[in-house]
């Protein structure tokens, strides 16, 4: 706006100079006095006509902007322009300015006076198109350069978000543990052993199957917890009790990968599971949410970064605006997870925190 405004003066300067010297030349003997009135009046008739002209171009914009169909917007507003500002220049203006100049010539040929009233119209309409493309090219380059910052940004987050899911997927205490219990049960219980390698060869499978993938299929994720959960029944025993209910479809619902892993596993770290102190956990697949929730028993000294359940909210945060909540009781601890009605492909702008 500013450039329009110094491009439009600074032409609107020259023509009144170029009128100022060519009243000089019509009538030598005009007094300084008077040429200076004049030419106070031309600046200021001109500097009407242009401020019309944006007036004028900021009323079609509304019904006929210039972006859509250029050409006949400029078309109309030169058309307009001219013939309005045409009608008060010759029956108000130029009358008013030849009483003042009385006895004075002050005017050349009216074919000089038409081409350069034309050219002065002419050139502030081109200030007002140049300008407006200008501003409107560079709101263009500035709104593709901040896209591409969000873009790159949701690409980090994306990429962190993934990094995320592959440090969890890895979890080496995971590992451990079941290799720790597998040991045990070889020499108590070579039968259990090998049922418990076949349910941890599954839940490595969906790991591995799933590793590329930023949501899965709600009924996939179920499948995969029944094997983890049967794996905690058989290291903790009588330590342990689970039950996964279903008051809704699991049907068109998707969900982060191993969402339901961590959850039980934080459940796990956080709570004494023996079977002095058992613990209950219980999944409740609802509507639109997951639900689960187990006893509490806390241990009396656990380090924690809130760094899963943190993950696991920015990883929800891009594909729906829904929070995970917790709640939490003096014997229960319950987590309820959103739930996608089908697979978003492009993620949500919002991003949260738990």
């Amino acid at each position: 706006m500013k450039s329009r405004y110094i491009l439009s003066y600074i032409i609107i300067i020259l023509f009144a100079l170029m009128r100022f010297t060519n009243i000089a030349l019509l009538s030598p003997t005009i007094p300084l006095k008077l040429q200076f009135i004049l030419a106070g009046w031309y600046i200021s008739w001109y500097a009407v006509q242009n401020q019309s002209i944006f007036i004028l171009g900021h009323f079609l914009n509304k019904y006929l902007p210039l972006d859509k169909k250029p050409f006949i917007r400029m078309f109309v507003q030169i058309f307009i322009s001219t013939i309005v500002l045409w009608i008060v220049q010759f029956t108000v203006v130029t009358p008013f300015l030849e009483y003042i100049a009385r006895g004075y010539r002050i005017n050349g040929s009216i074919y000089t006076i038409i081409i350069g009233w034309i050219l002065l119209l002419l050139m502030l309409n081109v200030v007002y198109f140049a300008t407006y493309f200008w501003e409107y090219w560079t709101r263009l380059v500035l709104n593709s350069e901040r896209i591409e910052k969000e873009e790159a940004i949701q690409e980090r987050d994306i990429a962190e978000v993934q990094f995320t899911q592959l440090k969890n997927k890895l979890n080496p205490h995971f590992l451990f543990n079941s290799l720790a219990v597998a040991t045990d049960l070889v020499y108590q219980s070579p039968e259990d052993t090998q049922k418990f390698l076949v349910q941890m060869s599954k839940a490595y499978r969906y790991i591995v199957q799933n590793y590329d993938e930023p949501i899965v299929t709600l009924n996939v994720e179920i499948k995969f917890i029944e094997d983890y959960l049967e794996l905690l029944r058989t290291r903790f025993q009588k330590g342990f009790f689970s039950e996964i209910e279903q008051l809704s479809s699991v049907e068109n619902k998707w969900i982060v990968p191993l969402t339901l892993q961590i959850l039980v596993e934080n459940a796990i770290k956080h709570n004494t599971v023996s079977e002095r102190y058992p613990m209950y956990l219980k999944i409740v697949i609802e509507e639109n949410f997951l639900r689960v929730e187990n006893t509490l028993k806390r241990k009396k000294a656990v380090f924690s970064t809130s760094v899963g359940l943190s993950n696991l909210q920015m990883q929800f945060a891009h594909y729906t605006s829904e929070k995970i909540s917790i709640t939490e009781t003096d014997n229960r601890f319950t987590v309820h997870v959103p739930l996608f009605n089908q697979y978003h492909n492009t993620p949500n702008s919002e991003t949260t925190t738990l």
